[in-house]
């Protein structure tokens, strides 16, 4: 389990628990196997939504627990691991909990260094975050740091200039989200990834490597969450923590534009700032799915394999493919190209990891299918395709 969240960055247990204790003390005796910088506490508990209150609505925007510290100031609870649990008693749900893991989203993407993305995300933390002259700028929209990341004018609600406006309602439905992650050239539908929750079951994550949302809606005292993280941490230790997750944008991978330093209150004496190296582009992003994580891959996200979610876009993509061939960005371990292939319709991957590729070549009929190493930008592909596609999740 252990391996699992520190390489995956999410964990569900394959049996369920009789009691919400049962499954707090497994979620607490795996968190704090986790080698993390600062002692681990329970920082939250939480119903959702509360016993007393209406059901969610129908989904929930990506975010971090508690915020990402992005200019601290002073010191504060950091969440480093949300645990949720459903009740043995509870009714069937529809609702997914939905998992983003922040390094495959941003990959595909060129950053700037993490100085320039700190300037960036304190001048937005003034004109349009929650900036707190006493508090500094804690963020926890997924899509407001991103936005802010990529510097430009802002298209998402100012919280400056609408003090009425709630967090979490920057998008009507989930399609206007993944619209507004598309039009930036990230893609999550590609890394996103799904879990359903019966009676008794527990899921896990990290929530520094992993922004969580939902799809459908959930009754009254439906869902146990338990957050554990940790206390009081001084600013230094808060600019650590953050650093964390900034450098999932691939720090150094574009200059900084600006040549200023970082904002008063950003930096901090001894804090590790990253390499820079002006001029220099990544051309090949840092491979995630590896070994560790590839090896575990087909079992982690098992429902996006199961047969009611993978025959449906086979059927469309062979039918729109017709004798042409198909180009699969993100082949991974076949989920779309196996049955495409079983069709007769040819298909060639490209595909950042050798590790994923292995699991693909491994499977019947995995080895007929050519695949490029490389990553979407850069790979050259002999010949002509009819139809490029990428998976709607990692395949």
């Amino acid at each position: 389990m252990r391996d699992e969240l520190d390489t995956v960055g999410f964990v569900r247990w394959p049996t369920p628990f009789a009691t919400r204790e049962e499954a707090w003390k497994a979620a607490r005796a795996t968190v704090e196997n986790v080698r993390v910088e600062f002692p681990l506490t329970v920082i939250g508990d939480f119903v959702i939504p509360p016993i007393d209150a209406p059901s969610s609505r129908d989904f929930q925007t990506l975010h971090f627990d508690f915020g990402l510290p992005l200019v601290p100031v002073l010191p504060a609870d950091v969440a480093r691991f949300t645990a949720l649990y459903i009740g043995t008693h509870a009714r069937p749900s529809d609702a997914l909990t939905r998992l983003v893991p922040i390094r495959p989203l941003v990959a595909r993407q060129l950053w700037p260094d993490r100085r320039e993305l700190v300037r960036r995300c304190a001048s937005y933390g003034h004109s349009h975050g929650a900036w707190d002259d006493a508090a500094g700028y804690v963020e926890g929209s997924l899509a407001r740091i991103i936005e802010a990341a990529l510097g430009g004018h802002p298209v998402l609600p100012s919280v400056k200039t609408d003090p009425q406006f709630l967090c979490g309602t920057e998008f009507a439905s989930l399609a206007a989200e993944a619209e507004f992650f598309a039009h930036r050239s990230l893609n999550l539908h590609e890394v996103e990834i799904e879990v359903g929750l019966g009676p008794g079951e527990l899921l896990v994550f990290d929530n520094l490597a992993v922004a969580h949302g939902r799809r459908g809606t959930r009754r009254p005292g439906e869902l146990n969450q338990r957050v554990f993280g940790h206390s009081a941490v001084a600013v230094e230790g808060q600019l650590r923590l953050r650093n964390r997750v900034l450098d999932a944008f691939a720090p150094g991978s574009v200059p900084s534009t600006t040549g200023v330093g970082e904002p008063r209150g950003v930096g901090g004496p001894g804090v590790d700032r990253g390499p820079r190296r002006p001029g220099k582009v990544r051309s090949m992003p840092e491979d995630y799915f590896g070994e560790r994580v590839a090896r575990r891959y087909d079992e982690a996200v098992a429902e996006m394999f199961d047969v009611s979610q993978v025959e449906p876009a086979v059927e469309f993509l062979a039918d729109m493919a017709g004798s042409g061939r198909v180009l699969e960005l993100g082949i991974g371990t076949g989920r779309i190209a196996l049955p495409l292939a079983e069709r007769g319709v040819r298909v060639h991957g490209v595909d950042l990891s050798p590790a994923m590729v292995d699991r693909l070549r491994a499977k019947p009929g995995g080895s007929e299918i050519p695949v490029t190493i490389g990553d979407f930008a850069t790979a050259a592909v002999p010949g002509s395709s009819r139809l490029p596609i990428s998976s709607s999740t990692r395949s």
